[in-house]
């Protein structure tokens, strides 16, 4: 499926306009998620528990600036909810990946 989504990806990238800064960028994304490496698995894990400490930081430092009256509650929300929206796109990254290895790797199952 990675191999397909990799050949599909310049045709979609210039159909839907995507410069090709970000077109590398998701096809390096997708070569890394599938690679087999030795602790891939281990360092994905420990990447996806950093972005998600992060996640947390920037909700910790928007409250801050709420609380300062640097912001009011229409910005703390707008942004909780991108925030929103990336945390959940990271744990379906994960989820796929995780599913990925497990099918790739007869072993895991």
């Amino acid at each position: 499926m990675s191999s397909a989504a990799l050949h599909a990806l310049p045709e979609l990238a210039q159909r839907f306009g995507v410069p090709e800064a970000a077109t590398l960028r998701m096809a390096q994304d997708i070569e890394d998620r599938t690679a087999p490496a030795p602790g891939s698995t281990r360092r994905r894990e420990s990447v996806r528990r950093l972005e998600l400490a992060l996640f947390q930081v920037k909700r910790d430092t928007l409250t801050d600036l709420r609380d300062a009256g640097r912001i009011d509650d229409m910005v703390l929300r707008t942004v909780q909810e991108v925030l929103d929206v990336e945390e959940v796109r990271l744990g379906r990254k994960a989820n796929h990946a995780a599913a990925e290895s497990s099918r790739d790797d007869p072993a895991r199952s």
